[in-house]
């Protein structure tokens, strides 16, 4: 059954299907809704995403950045497990998809588009804001792999990586340029991430530089 959970795989294991099943992921805005204390769907729903892309991709990028291909993102071919509190916790592939960084790239328009049109009607998230967190999820683990350079690549080729993900060097690090925001900030007690794109360019660099030297 989409979306179902794996026969003897224990509670937070789930069937190929449950990323585009409307009934899991409004389950999973509800998780994380109850986690962090907020009321608001589309708080929730972005916060999710943005965890959740993170988790979808690192796979997938770290076999792209070693091999030259990558894993089947599609849904149907990934089993999926969740932490305790329903956040994504890893991706297991059945397949694999034809070598190359632009194959990569539209590869993740016909896998995960379909993800952002489910997140995006149930957890109430215009699909500009889901496709910008994806961005800068690929971003984040092409830094993480050393292989910043394949972001042109995959983007050209890509209608949901958009923008491009972008880089600057601060205190001899590589930062990505964020491009969306993980609301995190509406939430009680909680303030604009180090990275977050609402401050000021100045404002954020100075904070990345504070943060590399430990300040």
């Amino acid at each position: 059954m989409s979306g179902g959970q794996a026969e003897g795989s224990g509670l937070r294991l789930f069937a190929p299907g449950a990323l585009t099943d409307p009934a899991w992921i409004a389950a999973r805005c509800d998780d994380t809704a109850r986690m962090y204390g907020s009321q608001d769907r589309s708080v929730a729903a972005t916060l999710w995403w943005y965890s959740s892309s993170l988790v979808l991709l690192q796979p997938a990028v770290r076999m792209l950045a070693m091999t030259g291909r990558s894993i089947d993102l599609a849904p149907d071919q990934l089993t999926v497990s969740l932490t305790a509190w329903g956040l994504l916790e890893r991706v297991s592939p059945s397949g694999f998809i034809d070598p190359g960084a632009a194959t990569f790239g539209q590869h993740l328009d016909a896998a995960l588009g379909p993800v952002i049109e489910v997140l995006s009607d149930v957890g109430r998230v215009p699909r500009q804001r889901l496709a910008a967190l994806l961005s800068d999820s690929l971003g984040n683990r092409l830094i993480a792999e050393d292989r910043t350079d394949l972001a042109p690549s995959i983007a050209a080729a890509s209608e949901l990586v958009h923008p491009e993900p972008r880089f600057v060097v601060l205190a001899g690090r590589t930062f990505l340029r964020r491009a969306s925001c993980c609301l995190i900030f509406r939430l009680p007690g909680q303030a604009l991430c180090v990275s977050c794109p609402r401050q000021a360019p100045d404002e954020r660099s100075a904070r990345l530089e504070k943060y590399v030297r430990g300040g």
